[in-house]
């Protein structure tokens, strides 16, 4: 697998930052998590950007994952993010024609799954401020089900996630 050093540039400034932005971040488990074979993280959504970073940042792997596709328009910044392996996907305020594209963009996350690779998703769909699970699209379901009907021997670990914050937006805060 070839190493993406703008991934790899990204991720430690910002670790660096996570550093001084919460008082603590504590991870259980990340032992726990293959040093191979592919991965598909499924946590809670409680605080946006941060809650995208926290996975990538504590693992020793590259990670992939979604963000909403109207951040994608400007084409350079578009490249940008997808340098950083985010991958557009599209909501209903994107209009109803766009949502088709996301059948390709699910197959190409199986696709990232069946190379071994590891993927992030949040399946309550967007952030929220409050302490609770709402419910899940089916989205993560279908990208696990596809990697695994074109590969049914695929070594495929589901790791759920449980992300909480001790304030959702007073910092330093703890995670």
């Amino acid at each position: 697998m070839k190493k993406n050093w703008g991934y790899s540039l990204f991720k430690n400034i910002t670790k660096l930052v996570l550093f001084f932005t919460f008082r603590e971040r504590r991870v259980l488990h990340a032992n726990r998590v293959p040093k191979k074979n592919p991965v598909l993280f499924v946590s809670n959504h409680q605080n946006g950007l941060m809650d995208a970073i926290q996975i990538p940042t504590t693992i020793n792997r590259e990670v992939h994952f979604m963000t909403r596709a109207d951040v994608f328009k400007n084409p350079t910044i578009g490249k940008f993010l997808r340098s950083l392996n985010l991958i557009p996907i599209y909501r209903l305020r994107d209009g109803r024609a766009k949502l088709a594209l996301n059948k390709k963009i699910l197959a190409d996350c199986a696709e990232l799954l069946i190379k071994g690779e590891t993927l992030q998703m949040f399946p309550e769909g967007n952030h929220h401020a409050q302490r609770y699970l709402r419910p899940f699209k089916n989205g993560f379901a279908e990208v696990a089900f596809m990697a695994l009907k074109r590969k049914p021997d695929l070594p495929l670990k589901i790791i759920p996630v449980g992300l909480n914050y001790n304030s959702g937006h007073g910092f330093p805060a703890t995670i």
